[in-house]
């Protein structure tokens, strides 16, 4: 599958666009005849003598027909969102571009390429996903666009590189290290490189707090989870190279990663302890913080994520709105931002407060409010009512309303049969026990007298702690 081609004179014109003239040209390499008698000439051999007569020729041939193992190593340089590796074959400049960046958003990596001198007229694009027998390749024209027609797999790379080819693994791409790389170099050890969340603001802001508050351990521990579960993808990629055979012939490992603990999660009081402290922050650190956070998806530990748009000028809405108090923008904010429309006119006008949950809330030129949703009510006084309106509404002993506690996933809803509405049935039956108890976080365990009750519900109905009660009893 990978000898050396043998090419016909009509197959010269095809790849290597030879005439019949330059056949006879001094230094053009003989042919042998085949079992056929057909005249056939070796392809890496034809490829020198095109680099050394058109160079810029040679250069644009797919690489399963350059000669193999003559490449010499001419360095790495940084582009934009990655680096580019060039070797010279004969002369031809062979480029390697790497991402440092997430697949989405290494659209620009081959033309950064590109714009390095010397110029060169292909650029191979190392890809983050794998093929058969190593990771996927595509090459670039000298436009930057990529050449559809082009196939070149990792194993051509490989015999042209010496028969195996380096590869740095996604987030061990670092640039001291792939510059300081020379063929024939143990794998560098690199600390994989990390996304999101970012340790950085975190440990920068762990240290302005005292060791043993929560906070402190809140913000390291995540930094030590982020750390961890990254090395744990790249590890797997490392071991999905290493022990597949047909990809280790051809791979030849330039990095390793720096092996790093799992560390110990937290007791759910200090996480949502440390996360109230460091949501009710009016920092700038603390804001970078919690935007990293978000950012990240890994949110399981903040005191509330999704967010209601609420009238203020009717029903339980105004009562709600009507204990809100102004107040300087903290971390917690952020969420709220990132529900915003950047589009829309609906701008901010007020930052308040709910003094019941400490959960923000903003009020719009519209006149609307939008508020974060607590996953759960700081609170002893039992539930005595459900209201369900835009938001759901909840009402406790001591009179006072609340918006029904939610995640950002799964929503809650009513009127129909499907997982908002049993999510809302699971979500009640935890008040009814306990007022306490977090927003839903699944589909079913609400029961099915619950499920029916909100299924055949109407905007607007309120249903009374002894409706509920009966309902989940099986009594309606």
């Amino acid at each position: 599958m990978w000898e050396i081609d043998q090419l016909s004179e009509d197959q010269l014109h095809e790849v290597f666009s030879v005439n019949r003239r330059e056949l006879r040209a001094p230094g053009f390499p003989e042919p042998e005849p085949d079992s056929d008698g057909v005249r056939r000439w070796p392809a890496d051999r034809v490829w020198q003598w095109l680099a050394a007569a058109r160079p810029q020729a040679a250069a644009v041939v797919p690489l399963r027909y350059w000669p193999r193992g003559e490449a010499v190593y001419q360095g790495a340089r940084e582009i934009k969102d990655g680096v580019a590796q060039d070797w010279s074959v004969d002369e031809v400049v062979l480029r390697v571009a790497w991402s440092t960046v997430e697949a989405f958003a290494s659209g620009g990596v081959a033309a950064a390429a590109l714009e390095l001198s010397p110029a060169v007229s292909r650029v191979i694009k190392v890809r983050h996903d794998f093929g058969l027998r190593g990771p996927s390749l595509w090459v670039h024209e000298e436009s930057g666009h990529r050449i559809e027609g082009d196939k070149t797999v990792w194993p051509e790379l490989a015999l042209v590189l010496g028969g195996r080819a380096p590869y740095w693994p996604y987030r061990l791409r670092d640039l001291a290290a792939m510059q300081a790389w020379r063929p024939g170099d143990p794998p560098a050890v690199v600390s994989a490189q990390i996304e999101a969340p970012d340790p950085v603001p975190l440990l920068r802001l762990a240290t302005t707090i005292p060791t043993s508050d929560t906070a402190h351990a809140v913000l390291v521990t995540l930094a030590q989870h982020s750390q961890h579960r990254t090395n744990t993808g790249v590890a797997h990629t490392i071991e999905m190279i290493t022990d597949d055979p047909n990809m280790s012939p051809w791979v030849e490992l330039a990095a390793t990663n720096l092996p790093v603990p799992e560390p110990d999660d937290l007791d759910e009081v200090v996480l949502r302890d440390g996360w109230l402290t460091i949501a009710a922050r009016t920092d700038t650190l603390g804001h970078q913080v919690m935007a990293e956070v978000l950012k990240s998806g890994d949110n399981a530990g903040l005191p509330y994520t999704a967010a209601e748009y609420v009238d203020p000028s009717t029903g339980l809405g105004r009562q709600w709105a009507s204990r809100l108090r102004p107040t300087r923008p903290y971390a917690g904010f952020e969420i709220l931002y990132g529900h915003l429309d950047p589009a829309a006119k609906d701008t901010i006008t007020d930052h308040l407060t709910d003094p019941a949950t400490d959960a923000p809330a903003v009020r719009l030129t519209s006149g609307k409010l939008l508020a974060a949703v607590p996953h759960r009510l700081p609170t002893t006084s039992p539930l005595v009512a459900v209201t369900l309106d835009t938001p759901i509404w909840v009402r406790l002993a001591d009179g006072t309303v609340h918006l029904a506690p939610r995640r950002d996933y799964p929503g809650i809803s009513w009127g129909y049969a499907g997982a908002g509405t049993n999510t809302l049935a699971l979500l009640i039956a935890r008040l009814l026990d306990d007022i306490t108890a977090p927003a839903a976080d699944g589909f079913h365990g609400g029961g099915p007298g619950l499920e029916k009750l909100l299924q055949n519900a109407g905007d607007g109905t309120t249903f009374t702690r002894a409706e509920l009660e009966a309902a989940r009893g099986g009594q309606v």
